[in-house]
């Protein structure tokens, strides 16, 4: 994850930009996706969340990053919006 701090002018405020290169992340997801196709039970990756997804998320949440991880159900939401599908390397129930 990248960090670029900006400062503007005119509101005297500082900003701090994240950026994050998905496309690796996404890559490595297809072809995890290839190893698990038949694989079923405890222990199968669900989904890889990249940062600043995460980050976005507990912004728009008001969580911090303790609270995301103490409680599956942020996880979940996440890997089962299907506006992150790209996102899952297991396509069963979790």
């Amino acid at each position: 994850m990248k960090e670029t701090i900006h400062y503007d002018d005119q509101e005297e405020r500082v900003y701090i930009q994240r950026v994050q290169d998905v496309e690796p992340i996404l890559k490595k997801i297809q072809e995890e996706k290839l190893s698990v196709r038949d694989v079923e039970g405890l222990g199968v990756k669900a989904g890889t969340i990249p940062g600043v997804v995460v980050e976005e998320y507990m912004k728009e949440m008001g969580i911090t990053f303790n609270e995301f991880l103490s409680d599956d159900v942020h996880v979940r939401r996440i890997l089962l919006d299907p506006d992150f599908k790209g996102l899952r390397v297991w396509e069963g129930k979790f």
